[in-house]
């Protein structure tokens, strides 16, 4: 099932008729460099014209940014990796988006990444409503 997929149940499921955003988990500057693009921010961009094409309204906000570069994940376990990621993203928009906010990673290992952000957006008082991902393992992770 795509990440499209997912909002559209989403937001059927949940009802929401309010506004939707979308909201990506950035990748270093160091990665955009190595693969000589942001694939996360694409992967936003499809994700919102194929809502648009199920006349679903969205709109991609770049809400978060790294402040800190991080230590190799590879080898870490999942509480190694809640200890590396905290602090990694700020919230670096005046935005506050009023909406269900959808926050969105390429992968997901122990969901460290996606609860920094979503511990991020809580901080300047916004509120995930869900968190997407295009890829999940099951190693040393949250998910079962």
């Amino acid at each position: 099932m795509s990440i499209s997929q997912s909002i559209i149940y989403a937001v059927a499921d949940l009802a929401i008729t309010g506004e939707i955003y979308l909201v990506t988990i950035p990748s270093s500057t160091l990665a955009i460099r190595r693969r000589g693009r942001d694939h996360i921010q694409e992967l936003g961009i499809e994700v919102q014209n194929y809502l648009e094409l199920k006349s679903i309204n969205s709109h991609l906000l770049q809400l978060l940014s790294q402040r800190k570069n991080l230590k190799d994940q590879s080898r870490l376990n999942s509480k190694q990796r809640m200890q590396n990621t905290y602090g990694m993203f700020e919230v670096t928009s005046c935005e506050n988006p009023q909406g269900a906010i959808f926050l969105i990673d390429d992968l997901v290992t122990t969901g460290a990444s996606m609860m920094e952000g979503i511990r991020a957006l809580f901080e300047a008082k916004i509120t995930v409503t869900a968190a997407i991902t295009a890829c999940a393992v099951g190693r040393n992770s949250l998910i079962p």
